[in-house]
């Protein structure tokens, strides 16, 4: 059984990201949210060069 691999756009990628720094939640509980996993998002979050506010 073959998984299809899901695919973003990049402005999606960005509102995430943009979601993780602005809400000061924990980028797992974000991904939950929308449901990814957290090193997907972790991903996106550290190309975007930013830190969630909770790290900070």
């Amino acid at each position: 059984m073959e998984r299809q691999r899901r695919s973003f756009t990049e402005e999606y990628k960005r509102q995430a990201v943009e979601l993780v720094v602005s809400s000061g939640r924990s980028i797992t509980s974000v991904g939950k949210e929308l449901g990814l996993r957290d090193s997907v998002l972790r991903r996106w979050v550290d190309k975007a060069g930013q830190q969630p506010a909770s790290a900070a």
